[in-house]
């Protein structure tokens, strides 16, 4: 992932550079949670939005790599603090010498992080459960950083909007009956789980063919119009390899109703669900099938952050 900084001095949970005497401690001049996801035009249609963490007892943890130069820094905690107008330690500095040092950064921070190993999983969108983070590197010369943290997660979208007599073409039939959604649901190949390495930038894990419902226990919803339809949200993680058609299901006024969308209509011909990226299946219910009126990816624009966040 690529990093977004400006680099100038860092801090050190016990140790950085080992058997060094000129340090510094590590020094983030801001922290934000934002887009700067860059793909190709059939697989994203616009990018913006960051958001500023400058909440009193916001938090990130910071992880160092262990090399030849350092011994490794697991979890050292920041909180933002109004006193600071800015990011300071909750204990130890994390410190720096002249040699240059792999970190990552992550939000929101978790005491029980012990590793930077962190698990992803498939499920229906919390705002508890987002996750954001950043590698990058400093050094005693730049030690002084601007964090602008990323999304793991990927997220699909399903809008669903209740079908007008002839529109958008000739012929086409009205729903008539109340539009209550009492179960909701999808199937397609995913990676279910997976492991993401916070230091190497890396994710593993095995694509399967999953089932993922709304949330647990299911609440009922009332479809929407064009102007404003109902959405329903869905973390995903990052798949590289997809294929495969995405069928998804709903029961609406008591019926069983369902769809599908191929591999390239939703993510072209790449094959791969992006973090950072929405993908949203707009989805007509008709009197009898629910059916694709478009399909949208866009960059995930952050409005605010959990637990006050907002998808758009």
């Amino acid at each position: 992932m690529a990093a977004l900084f400006t680099v100038a001095s860092f801090l050190s949970c016990n140790d950085g550079e080992e058997g060094g005497s000129g340090v510094m401690p590590l020094h983030i001049i801001s922290a934000s949670a934002g887009i700067t996801t860059t793909v190709t035009r059939s697989a994203v249609t616009r990018a913006s939005g960051t958001k500023t963490l400058t909440g009193e007892g916001d938090a990130i943890g910071i992880f160092l790599k262990a090399d030849a130069n350092y011994g490794a820094v697991n979890n050292c905690k920041y909180t933002y603090q109004s006193s600071l107008s800015g990011w300071g330690p909750a204990a130890e500095e994390l410190t720096l010498g002249v040699k240059t040092a792999w970190l990552s950064a992550y939000y929101p921070y978790k005491e029980e992080q012990a590793l930077p190993a962190v698990v992803l999983a498939t499920r229906a969108y919390k705002a508890e459960h987002e996750f954001y983070y950043q590698t990058f590197n400093a050094s005693y010369l730049v030690s002084a950083v601007n964090l602008n943290l990323k999304r793991a997660y990927a997220l699909i979208r399903f809008s669903l909007i209740r079908g007008e007599a002839d529109v958008p073409a000739t012929g086409d039939s009205a729903y008539p009956d109340a539009g209550n959604v009492t179960a909701f649901g999808f199937t397609a190949n995913l990676l279910p789980s997976g492991q993401l390495n916070l230091l190497d930038n890396v994710l593993t894990g095995t694509i399967s063919r999953i089932t993922v419902n709304n949330e647990a226990p299911e609440v009922p919803f009332t479809i929407g119009n064009r102007t404003v339809p109902a959405q329903k949200d869905f973390l995903i993680v990052p798949t590289t390899g997809y294929s495969g058609e995405l069928t998804f299901t709903a029961t609406v006024d008591g019926k069983a109703m369902s769809g599908k969308v191929t591999e390239q209509s939703l993510c072209g011909t790449e094959g791969k669900l992006r973090a950072g990226v929405m993908y949203e299946i707009k989805v007509t219910v008709r009197p009898k099938a629910l059916t694709v009126s478009g399909i949208s990816r866009e960059a995930w624009d952050v409005t605010d952050i959990p637990g006050e966040l907002e998808i758009k």
